[in-house]
This record gives C-alpha cells, sequence and structure tokens, in this order.
C-alpha cells in the first residue's frame, strides 16, 4: 500500500502540470493543443492503470517480476559506475556491488519520464487481454537523456515475468530490440551486456525462481561484423576460434567481438 500511494502521488504531481495546461489552453483551444490534452489524459489513465495493476493481490508474481527488475536496474548502474573507472582486479576502479545493501542506492534515481513510461507501458507489457497491447508507445527524448534505461527496465521485467510465471517453460528469446544503424546496434549491445549480466548473476543465486536456463544476449548483424561460428568448420572461415587467436597474436587487431571489456569486471 506504501508503493502504490508513493507511485500515485508521483502521477499526481503530473496530472496537477496537466490541469495547468488545461488552463493555459483556454486562449488557445486549438485542433493540436485539444489533441495533447487528450493524449496527456491518457497517459494519466494508463499509469494509474499500471500502478493498480502491479499493486492488485491478484498479481503478485507481477509485483515480484517488477520488484526485481528494479533491483536489477539498480544493480546495473552501479556495475556501470564501477566498470567506468577500470579493471578492479588491477588496481584500478571499485569492486561491483554483490548485494543490494553493498550499493549507494540514493545515487541512483529514476528521470521522472523514465518512471512514467514504465508506469504506462507495464500493464501492456504484462496483460495479454489488455487493450493497450496493440498500442506502440514511442520514447521521444533528447539523446543522453536516459530512454535505453527505460526500455532496458521493462526487458528486464518481461524476461523475470517470464520465468515467473511460465517456470521451465520462461526461457528462450523474450525481448527482440532491433535497430536502424549497425553502429547504433553495436552500441546498444554493449549497453544491454550489462543488464544480461545482472540478471544471469540473479538467476544463478535464486536459481529455484527463475530457472536453470542461462538468461543470454545475442547479437545478429551478419558475418562481417562479428562471427557467427564458434568453431571452424569445413570449408569456412571467420569463427569466434579464429579471429580470437588473431587478436592475442597481432599487436593492432581488429576486434569483431564487439564488446571491450566484461560488464560485471
Amino acid at each position: 500500500f506504501k508503493l502504490k500511494s508513493l507511485l500515485n502521488a508521483f502521477v499526481d504531481e503530473y496530472e496537477s502540470w496537466h490541469f495547468n495546461q488545461e488552463n493555459l489552453n483556454t486562449t488557445i483551444d486549438s485542433p493540436a493543443s485539444n489533441n495533447i490534452l487528450l493524449k496527456q489524459k491518457e497517459a494519466i489513465r494508463r499509469m494509474r492503470e499500471g500502478i493498480n495493476f502491479l499493486t492488485s493481490k491478484e498479481n503478485i508474481y507481477y509485483f515480484k517480476a517488477f520488484q526485481l527488475s528494479q533491483s536489477a536496474m539498480l544493480k546495473q548502474f552501479s556495475w556501470n559506475d564501477a566498470a567506468r573507472l577500470g579493471p578492479f582486479d588491477l588496481g584500478a576502479g571499485i569492486k561491483p556491488a554483490e548485494k543490494h545493501s553493498d550499493i549507494e542506492y540514493k545515487k541512483y534515481v529514476w528521470r521522472p519520464f523514465q518512471l512514467a513510461f514504465q508506469l504506462l507501458s507495464i500493464e501492456s507489457v504484462a496483460d495479454n487481454a489488455s487493450s493497450h497491447r496493440d498500442v506502440v508507445d514511442l520514447l521521444w527524448f533528447p539523446t543522453g537523456g536516459g530512454k535505453t534505461e527505460a526500455y532496458l527496465a521493462l526487458a528486464a521485467f518481461e524476461i523475470i515475468k517470464r520465468r515467473l510465471l511460465l517456470k521451465e517453460n520462461g526461457g528462450g528469446t523474450s525481448v527482440w530490440m532491433r535497430y536502424t544503424l549497425r553502429l547504433l546496434t553495436s552500441q546498444q549491445f554493449e549497453r544491454c551486456t550489462t543488464l544480461i549480466s545482472v540478471l544471469e548473476h540473479l538467476r544463478r543465486s535464486n536459481p529455484n525462481l527463475l530457472g536453470n536456463e542461462p538468461i543470454t544476449l545475442g547479437l545478429w548483424v551478419g558475418a562481417a561484423t562479428t562471427p557467427n561460428r564458434l568453431a571452424v568448420e569445413a570449408e569456412q572461415s571467420n569463427s569466434a576460434k579464429e579471429l580470437y587467436h588473431e587478436v592475442l597474436e597481432e599487436s593492432q587487431p581488429e576486434n569483431k567481438f564487439q564488446l571491450n571489456r566484461c560488464p560485471r569486471c
């Protein structure tokens, strides 16, 4: 009940701003402004629905998935901060947090639009019978504003939710991420690896809860960018094993493995 009250208080702030916009619109009253106000009302309604859905007694597994996904994102932020300072085992940086209690959680907070996006989308992600399943929710925000983290939180929720509800049948491909530019694909893949590593760390700590199938991440961009095979097969080359030895032997090798460091270390 405390969480429900806090989340509703958050939406109350947005609704108060919306009422101010309605007052301003009395002097404008254009089709465009009226349409924007209708969208704001819809967003408020869907956020309220998301809060009610998560905090309903009947949806305890969805609440647990939301709770674990928030914990995973918190640890992801912590691990990223640790990694930016350099490898811990080489004397740089700080040791990545193992437990929730090891994290200075007060330094990590959601920006309002990030939390709003999650509350607005989560009911339609979780409930197959949702009336909003055919709606495409678009995050329109400046570069560097935090869009990636907002949708990664939903991805974490979906991955965890499937395993909580479907048990051993909850593995397999849970989320597709598609980008129009190859460079952007590689960058987003690298950013996603930390979250997937956190989720796998969480799964290994709770196999009875999240199953025995590892939580993994794959990249599909073609052999020109990264190897498609682990080992050399007959009449084929450019395998991961072959490129691995090239990286070790050459002084300035081309890295086709996309990742330059372990997202945890």
